[in-house]
């Protein structure tokens, strides 16, 4: 009984290719069908066409806040035991507390703080009346929108390098 058992635990492992054993299918079809691992859904975005240049740090972010949310949980890692650090504008900072900076930021100025001061600006549009293009002044609601906005892209393209910076440590 022991050879006939050797002898299709060779077969099976000799002949049938990995990707085609019968558990290597199942968890395929698993991840494919129930948890979609690969797939990321942005919560701030919307389910309309978003150019590539705003579903990047969307992603981004939302790949962040599923780790931190999901993965984080407190002592699943020691992170100041582990001391591992990263540098910030050349100073080292723990990841675990730059990983809830970029979280926070993102979160609270990024997708609630921003669009309300747009929304007030754009508000300040609407019961204006219209300017000669000549004769705006320097605080013009179009100034501060084109500040604010500048502002905001600079902060994004920063964070996201630093995101980058953090990403090797988000792992469990």
């Amino acid at each position: 009984m022991k050879k006939i058992w050797n002898k299709i635990v060779d077969l099976y492992y000799g002949w049938i290719p990995y990707n085609w054993r019968p558990l290597e299918i199942w968890y395929k079809l698993k991840c494919y069908f129930w948890h979609r691992y690969t797939i990321v859904k942005p919560r701030y975005l919307g389910y309309l066409w978003t150019d590539r240049c705003e579903l990047m740090p969307h992603t981004m972010f939302e790949i962040l806040s599923e780790f931190i949310e999901q993965e984080c949980s407190p002592g699943h890692i020691d992170w100041e035991a582990s001391d591992h650090k990263v540098d910030v504008h050349g100073e080292e900072v723990n990841v675990r507390e730059e990983m809830q900076s970029l979280y926070d930021w993102w979160h609270n100025w990024y997708n609630k703080e921003y669009p309300q001061q747009m929304s007030k600006l754009y508000q300040e549009a609407r019961e204006e009346p219209f300017w000669n293009i000549k004769d705006i002044p320097e605080d013009h609601w179009s100034h501060r929108a084109n500040a604010l906005d500048a502002k905001a892209f600079k902060e994004l393209q920063d964070r996201m390098i630093r995101l980058c910076r953090v990403s090797p440590y988000m792992w469990t």
